[in-house]
């Protein structure tokens, strides 16, 4: 199911730790991606 109006975002975390406790204390929508700063894509 792909929505028109929906955003799409690659937001920066500062640390894979940062992420870690991103992923596993909150709920995230499908569209939601991240980028570990520094790190290459």
């Amino acid at each position: 199911m792909f929505h028109k109006n929906r955003r799409w975002v690659i937001a920066p975390v500062p640390s894979v730790q940062e992420l870690a406790r991103m992923l596993t204390q909150k709920t995230w929508t499908l569209c939601s991606g991240f980028h570990v700063e520094g790190r290459p894509e």
